[in-house]
């Protein structure tokens, strides 16, 4: 699959409650942030609750 998204590296950001897909997102140099509705998790990364928690 032809990748036609384009991204200036430290600007684009990767949410995902699965804390290795997040150390991927890293290697991509994107700024990974965990998600996690139920408020129960520790994370090496931000987390947020729902995306409303999201600010520039």
């Amino acid at each position: 699959m032809k990748n036609d998204i384009q991204y200036k590296e430290e600007t684009a950001i990767f949410i995902d409650d699965s804390e290795n897909n997040l150390d991927i997102a890293k290697e991509y140099k994107l700024i990974p942030i965990r998600m996690d509705r139920n408020k129960n998790s520790n994370s090496k990364y931000p987390i947020i609750n729902n995306l409303t928690d999201i600010k520039e």
